[in-house]
């Protein structure tokens, strides 16, 4: 069993008290991808937040470009980012804190790679009821 105190890790639990990550540790899942699976894609409603664990992802983004010589229009994929272990990413995290649940960018396993996936918590105003008033 994996320890809650990974969490500290990731930039977005740092304020969390130790209870929290543990309440949060309680509702995570955990989900692995082979390389070149989709974890999931732009466009897509999502209800799900991705804490990478192990592995490498990129995020991509179409994006519409000009060949000024042809005069072509091309709407291509484009790598924004890499993601490895080390970075202590989350990934999909807007679709639960924001108003809207629809995924703003595709995230593709660049190797084999395992999550933490948590579900909705920070929707939930009773998820940190015990700690009201005090941030």
């Amino acid at each position: 069993m994996v320890d809650y105190k990974y969490l500290n890790n990731y930039p977005i639990f740092r304020s969390l008290t130790d209870e929290e990550l543990k309440q949060v540790h309680s509702i995570t899942r955990f989900k692995s991808f082979d390389k070149g699976m989709k974890i999931f894609e732009e466009g897509e409603e999502g209800e799900e937040m991705y804490v990478l664990l192990d592995g490498e992802i990129e995020i991509t983004k179409p994006l519409t470009l000009l060949n000024n010589q042809a005069g072509n229009v091309n709407r291509d994929n484009m790598a924004l980012i890499r993601l490895k272990t080390e970075d202590h990413a989350c990934v999909g995290e807007m679709a639960l804190f924001g108003d809207d649940d629809v995924r703003s960018a595709t995230i593709t396993a660049q190797r084999s790679s395992k999550f933490g996936v948590i579900r909705n918590v920070f929707r939930d105003a009773r998820f940190f009821s015990s700690s009201a008033g005090r941030r």
